[in-house]
């Protein structure tokens, strides 16, 4: 992989970091082919994030230094990023750099627009906001690593671009010197905004390094550190156990749909589920139990399945969806089933080898009595033993 500029690739790999291989793309094509849509484009429907990196040096330190730099750096950005997003009417998957079709792109795709400018030495003022056709978030490198650091996971970043949108849409003027200290406002508050809101919002300057010297956030990112492990199961998925690569990128497939699902959990439901996960792992390797169920904060179902190594791969993979099968039945609200199997002896969390994707948005009563059958006959689910999660985010001391 080739960038052809550095600021281009630290872009693309803090990208990669937080959303995974299977939906980032370093300079995808335009639909003609011959020139590039955008810098990085991160896909995961409904929403497209289209990025536009422009690196300059600022030179001397002057009104008109900054003005020259914003022009170059913002203005041009900002008409790149309306002309990837007119362009992305006509594609209805995204082109890889070398010309190859990635994932689908969704009809109604809920679009954010994000320049990184890079060279500003963090003496330029960056005015994120509506440039004509649309806002644009515009953001320096040190901010941007913040966010990506901070925001690590898909839907927690486009909820964050989401809010901001809304509140400079919204006609109030915001003061605010830096943008992380903005962000810190978000994560204080849960992460949103105040509902009050006077018609001029006052950010106030080292909210950012207030909210990261907090010992209850400390202990936060202390405990979400387990959730790398989901991280990892779903690059494993993608690279080691999903072939041919087709079936990641056909939306048919209930691979893509599977991954996309474990994708979008935000970090702190990572953790819920890793622990989770680990928890059951630790009881399937003394063999204790073959098979687990949680419901997701997401609304997402999981079923954990360890069957021995000596099962057949079709065996094992009936079993895993016909616990899928059952598992919905157990949740009218949880439209959506993920099931990860593992068969590995002893059990070892990122040893994912299998994927099912279950989408029943009505379940019937034909459905209820085909659930009650393999309850039944096959003790799959028999009697489940329900659990709620009741952990803070923010760790107590």
């Amino acid at each position: 992989m080739t960038f052809q500029h550095p600021s281009e690739e630290f872009v693309y790999r803090l990208c990669h970091r937080s959303f995974l291989s299977l939906w980032s793309y370093p300079n995808p094509l335009h639909p003609n082919r011959r020139r590039e849509l955008c810098d990085v484009l991160v896909v995961c429907i409904p929403h497209v994030v289209l990025f536009s990196v422009k690196a300059a040096a600022l030179g001397e330190n002057s009104k008109l230094a900054q003005t020259r730099w914003l022009r170059k750096v913002v203005d041009e950005s900002a008409n790149q990023l309306y002309g990837a997003e007119r362009a992305l009417l006509r594609l209805k998957r995204v082109i890889s750099s070398d010309g190859t079709e990635g994932v689908p792109l969704p009809e109604q795709a809920t679009v954010h627009r994000v320049t990184v400018g890079i060279g500003g030495k963090g003496a330029v003022s960056l005015p994120s906001g509506d440039f004509g056709k649309g806002f644009v978030h515009v953001l320096d490198e040190s901010v941007f690593w913040v966010i990506l650091h901070e925001l690590d996971t898909i839907t927690d970043f486009v909820d964050y671009l989401s809010a901001k949108e809304q509140l400079y849409s919204a006609g109030h003027r915001i003061v605010c010197e830096r943008e992380q200290d903005l962000l810190a406002v978000y994560v204080d508050q849960g992460r949103k905004f105040p509902d009050e809101r006077p018609e001029i919002i006052t950010v106030v300057p080292g909210s950012w390094e207030q909210l990261i010297a907090n010992p209850a956030y400390q202990r936060r990112v202390t405990a979400d550190a387990s959730s790398r492990a989901w991280d990892d199961i779903i690059e494993y998925l993608i690279k080691e156990n999903l072939e041919p690569p087709a079936e990641l990128t056909d939306p048919t497939k209930g691979g893509e749909k599977a991954l996309r699902a474990m994708a979008r959990e935000r970090r702190f439901h990572r953790r819920l589920l890793t622990d989770t996960l680990r928890d059951f792992l630790d009881l399937a390797g003394q063999r204790k139990v073959r098979a687990r169920s949680c419901v997701s904060p997401s609304g997402v179902r999981y079923v954990f399945f360890n069957a021995p190594a000596d099962v057949d791969r079709d065996l094992r993979q009936a079993e895993l969806s016909m616990r899928c099968f059952v598992a919905r039945s157990l949740a009218p609200e949880a439209q959506v089933v993920v099931g990860i199997g593992t068969n590995r002896q002893p059990a070892a969390l990122g040893y994912a080898t299998d994927v099912v994707y279950l989408e029943i948005p009505e379940w019937t009563a034909e459905h209820q009595a085909q659930a009650e059958v393999f309850k039944r006959e096959l003790d799959l689910f028999a009697s489940p033993i329900e659990s709620s999660w009741q952990v803070d985010e923010y760790p107590p001391e």
